[in-house]
Parts: C-alpha cells; sequence; structure tokens
C-alpha cells in the first residue's frame, strides 16, 4: 500500500480520537502507580477457579452459531464490565481456532470483516472476544469505549489489562473443551499486546498471532500522539517516562527478556507507515524476543487490516510453525 494513503488513514483516525473522544477526558493515578505485587501473582489459583468451573458444567451464559456471552471470572467494580461477548466467523471447513483480541478504543468491529473472511475461507474459525470496557463492556459512566481501559489511572488500567489477559485464557480453554482443532490465540493492536503478555508468562503450544501489537506501553502513552492527553494527565500528576517504565513493566511485552511460549510459535507483523506505533519500537521486540516469525508490511496500524495477504500469511505461518 502507499506511504501516503497509509499515514493519511492512521492520521484522520489519530484526530478524530483526539478531538471526539480523547481531549473530552481526564483520568489521574489517584492510587499511584506503583505496585511491587507481581500483576499476574493469582495465576495459578485463577487457572485452579476456572478449572473447577469447567468441572462444574460451566457454559457461556447465552450461545448461539455467532455470538457467545461469557461471564468474567475477574471481580471488578463495574457490573457493566463483567460479560463480555465472543463473536464467531466460522469456516465451512476449519483445520484450526484462533481466538483474537480487537484494539484499543474501537467502536466498529466490522473493521476486521476483511480479515476474518480470508481468515474463514482458509479454515480458520474466528472468535472476537470483547476486552475489558470496550463496546458492550462500557460502564455507564464512560464516555467512549476503552476509555476506562486505557488511561492515566493507573491502577484500573493495570487491572484492566489482566483481566483481559484472564478473559482470553477463560475463552480459549473453553474453545479447546469444546473443540478438536488447535487454538491459536492473537490480537491487534492493544490486543496483540494481551495476547504476547499471555505467552510470555504463560507456555502456550499452539500459536500466537499479533499484528500491530503495542510492544511498548510506556513509550507508548509518551511519544505515540494518540496518548498525548494521557500523558498531560500523568505530567500534571507528576510522572516522568522513568517512572512510567518501570510502572508498566509487568505487562509490556518488551520488558520481557524472553516469552515461555517458544518463539517459533509467535508471528508477528507490522506497517512500516504506522503513526500509532514507532515501527522502531515493533523492531526492538523482535530483536529482543529473537523472533524469526515476523513480516514488516508496507502499511499503517489501521489499513493493515485491509493488506490482503495477511491472512494467506498467518496460515501459512501456523502451518509451519504454529502447533506441536
Amino acid at each position: 500500500m502507499k506511504e501516503s494513503s497509509s499515514r493519511f488513514v492512521d492520521q484522520i483516525t489519530l484526530d478524530k480520537l483526539l478531538s471526539e473522544k480523547l481531549e473530552k477526558v481526564h483520568h489521574f493515578p489517584d492510587t499511584g502507580i506503583d505496585f511491587p505485587e507481581p500483576l499476574f501473582k493469582d495465576w495459578p489459583q485463577y487457572q485452579d477457579t476456572l478449572a473447577r468451573a469447567f468441572g462444574h458444567g460451566m457454559a457461556p451464559v447465552q450461545s448461539s452459531s455467532t455470538e457467545m456471552l461469557f461471564e468474567s471470572l475477574v471481580q471488578g467494580n463495574h457490573v457493566e464490565n463483567q460479560m463480555f461477548s465472543v463473536q464467531a466467523f466460522l469456516s465451512g471447513s476449519p483445520v484450526v481456532n484462533l481466538v483474537f483480541y480487537h484494539g484499543l478504543f474501537e467502536e466498529n468491529r466490522e473493521i476486521y470483516h476483511f480479515l476474518f473472511s480470508n481468515l474463514t475461507r482458509l479454515g480458520v474459525n474466528v472468535y472476537l472476544c470483547t476486552m475489558p470496557y470496550h463496546y458492550e463492556r462500557m460502564p455507564a459512566k464512560s464516555v467512549f469505549s476503552g476509555e476506562y481501559f486505557w488511561s492515566a489511572y493507573f491502577e484500573r488500567t493495570r487491572n484492566a489489562f489482566k483481566q483481559a489477559v484472564y478473559d482470553l485464557h477463560l475463552v480459549r480453554e473453553w474453545i479447546a473443551c469444546s473443540s478438536s482443532l488447535p487454538v491459536i490465540v492473537g490480537g491487534f493492536s492493544m490486543g496483540g499486546a494481551v495476547a504476547l503478555i499471555y505467552g510470555a508468562f504463560q507456555r502456550l503450544e499452539d500459536a500466537i498471532v499479533a499484528l500491530n501489537p503495542a510492544v511498548s506501553l510506556s513509550e507508548i502513552v509518551w511519544d505515540s500522539p494518540l496518548c498525548k492527553t494521557i500523558k498531560a494527565d500523568y505530567l500534571n500528576a507528576g510522572y516522568e517516562i522513568q517512572q512510567l517504565r518501570k510502572a508498566y513493566r509487568s505487562f509490556e511485552p518488551v520488558a520481557w527478556s524472553a516469552p515461555r511460549t517458544p518463539v517459533k510459535r509467535i508471528f508477528m507483523a507490522y506497517g512500516s507507515y504506522d503513526l500509532v506505533t514507532s515501527p522502531e519500537l515493533y523492531r526492538t521486540l523482535v530483536s529482543r524476543w529473537q523472533l524469526t516469525n515476523t513480516i514488516e508490511y508496507k502499511s499503517g496500524h489501521l489499513n493493515m487490516l485491509r493488506v490482503p495477504r495477511v491472512a494467506n500469511d498467518i496460515v501459512q505461518f501456523w502451518q509451519n510453525n504454529g502447533t506441536v
């Protein structure tokens, strides 16, 4: 794709997000940003809780051929955030399942239909999960989708990211119990970051697919035009980049020296013309984790979802490296 059009799409989207949403709200780290307890400290207990729930016949609250509704096992402060939708895009001849997370601040699931239609044509069942505080998970006081997921209210952001990881695990385990096909996980942008962190602290035997993932959350807050209002909120509270790097370490991929999931089973793709995340940040993670299955497309952040070959590259990667 052309560099000029790719950057234009990103710039228009960034301007719209800022003017219509982010500039209208402010959040502050009223509870601080120093939380020394490991974010995933209770992971073994969560796995036990989930296993017991499955043992007692846990199932989606509602289910149809195109959508499932789950209840999160992570308790929070907003009742609207406790239930989440998983939309199914099913292949006529499936060979693999993909549990996939969308990006930050999104309000239109249709942006994935081109990618998903190509994936289903190639034999991939896609399950699009709803991240905390997005879409129907928005609290009544939230102004827009994702506002409460990502802001300078650090404790809530930290907890929301953890909930996203745990909910992803729940859906992956449910699909694995319900299907004989392999189950891979993935995501776009912030959803890709969630998938990478999941595979960083938990060894996954099937593949991870990360498209334009947010690899350094602290640097994105500080340098991305998308986060300039969030950066201003942190500055007004007296915080600098060095403090944010320390605070975000437990859940930003680039802070992990290596993932527990074998790197040959991780596919990462990113755009050369990305205005949301610097391509240099993507390359930093590729180097740090020594990733071998990476592709740099001539695209921006958003129009990667319209690159025709992405679906073929994902399937080709999975066939060669994605499972035991």
